[in-house]
């Protein structure tokens, strides 16, 4: 039990580590099309794992993204247009989730 505790610390410090470190920069070439297939390309340029349920990007479009982007500047300007944002769930996967509305009064 103790020896499984150890390697999670281990893996969540390495983790840790990577975050830490400066952010790897892509160039990528994705034109203006459907935000589904414009993250679909975004994942294969970049090797980031990106979740999201097909629904949530249906009826929206991506602007084009060409030139050098972090994942976060990268994909903050693919859902710019839409009522999407992201999370990161590890160092590798990103969910694509909606923006939370403010509540009404």
């Amino acid at each position: 039990m103790l020896l499984a505790v150890a390697m999670l610390v281990g893996i969540d410090l390495a983790c840790e580590g990577a975050r830490g470190a400066a952010p790897a920069v892509y160039e990528l070439h994705i034109g203006a099309q459907p935000l589904d297939a414009a993250l679909q390309e975004f994942a294969r340029q970049s090797g980031v794992q990106i979740l999201f349920l097909s629904r949530l990007a249906d009826g929206y479009r991506s602007a084009p993204l060409q030139g050098r982007y972090t994942v976060d500047s990268g994909l903050t300007a693919l859902l710019a247009q839409s009522r999407l944002t992201y999370r990161w769930i590890n160092s590798k996967t990103v969910e694509i989730i909606p923006l939370r509305t403010a509540p009404s009064n």
